[in-house]
């Protein structure tokens, strides 16, 4: 399944309205593929992690080729210059752990009631794709299911649930979390015990249960 047809999806089972994309990157992969009355998507087009799919040869003719209104900034110069709500919020930008956890509290912030977070990239299954220094042409995920997993052990005020479809998907709204209490869990966030309790602290779902408890009958 494509990232888009999830989304796509996703959208029409919740007839939403409004979508925002942080991290365009090459158009095509998502953005000019999602079907909604409104969207909006940003990017700073700057690469100087060197994981993009863009170069100085091509980057122009990337950012001609969006379609929809787009911003050529960053996901927090957006959010303190435009007051925007949105039913439906993909975060896939920068995957860094500190800029994802801004990027999860300032899209709640901005979220329509019924809306719904979407994360990208939260299923790491090696430790190399998720180090913050990236190999240029390698895979690289970053650690944004660190933000997820923080959510997971601290907040009981949102609904929580992952797809361990593609590179993993993560949803977050308004609702209730049973806090996970991780077992013999020291403080230290290691890649080593995430990827021993992987699907109980990214509360792993099937696609059929994601549709009956995230989607509208």
């Amino acid at each position: 399944m494509e990232r888009y047809e999830l989304l796509n999806e996703i959208i029409k089972r919740n007839g939403y309205k409004k979508y925002l994309e942080i991290g365009i990157d090459d158009p095509n992969n998502c953005f000019n593929h999602i079907k909604i009355e409104k969207k909006i998507g940003i990017d700073p087009y700057n690469d100087k992690l060197g994981t993009h799919q863009w170069n100085a040869d091509n980057l122009e003719a990337m950012k001609e080729a969006i379609e929809g209104e787009w911003y050529e900034m960053k996901s927090d110069e957006f959010f303190k210059k435009k007051r925007n709500k949105f039913d439906l919020i993909f975060i896939d930008g920068l995957h860094k752990e500190k800029q994802v956890d801004r990027d999860i509290k300032n899209s709640l912030s901005r979220l329509n009631a019924g809306g719904i977070v979407v994360m990208h990239d939260t299923m790491p299954r090696r430790e190399e794709v998720q180090t913050n220094t990236p190999t240029a042409g390698s895979p690289w995920m970053g650690d944004c299911y660190r933000s997820f997993w923080k959510l997971r052990m601290e907040r009981d005020d949102l609904e929580l649930a992952t797809l361990d479809i593609d590179t993993g998907f993560s949803f977050i709204r308004e609702g209730s979390n049973v806090k996970y209490s991780a077992p013999n869990f020291k403080g230290h966030m290691s890649f080593m015990y995430y990827k021993l309790h992987r699907n109980k602290i990214m509360n792993v779902i099937s696609l059929n249960q994601f549709y009956d408890t995230w989607c509208k009958k």
